[in-house]
C-alpha cells in the first residue's frame, strides 16, 4: 500500500487525465497532489480512488469531451485554461496565465518534505 506519496510540479497533457489508485486491492492513503497541470480531452481529468487524498494549487483544463471528475475548492483544483503556447516540442504557460501564476507558488522541496517521517 502506498502511504503519503507526493505528486507535485507536473504537467499531464494527454488524451486521458490521471487516476489515483483503483488498480490494486489497497488504495493509496494520505497522498498529496500539488501544483500540477492536467489537460485532457476524454473522461475525468482527475479520478481519485485513494483514501484522504489532499490537493493544493492544481490547474485542470478539460478539453471538449472531458470533465474535471471531482469537486474541490479552487485553491485545491482550479478549472482554467493555462493558455499553453508551443515552444519547439514543448508547450509553455505564458506570463499572466493560470499556469504561470501556479509556477510562482512553487517552492523547493526540503528534507522535511521527503522520507518516511515527512508530514
Amino acid at each position: 500500500r502506498i502511504h503519503r506519496a507526493v505528486v507535485a510540479h507536473n504537467s499531464f497533457l494527454s488524451p486521458r487525465g490521471i487516476r489515483i489508485g483503483g488498480d490494486h486491492p489497497l488504495a493509496p492513503m494520505d497522498c498529496l497532489l500539488a501544483y500540477n497541470l492536467v489537460e485532457a480531452s476524454n473522461g475525468s481529468l482527475i479520478e481519485d480512488h485513494g483514501e484522504r487524498t489532499a490537493y493544493l494549487g492544481n490547474v485542470v483544463h478539460p478539453l471538449a469531451g472531458a470533465r474535471v471528475g471531482l469537486e474541490r475548492p479552487a485553491a485545491e483544483v482550479a478549472v482554467a485554461d493555462p493558455a499553453l503556447t508551443p515552444d519547439g516540442e514543448l508547450r509553455r504557460a505564458p506570463a499572466g496565465s493560470p499556469g504561470a501564476r501556479a509556477e510562482r507558488l512553487l517552492r523547493p522541496l526540503t528534507e522535511a518534505d521527503v522520507g518516511a517521517d515527512s508530514p
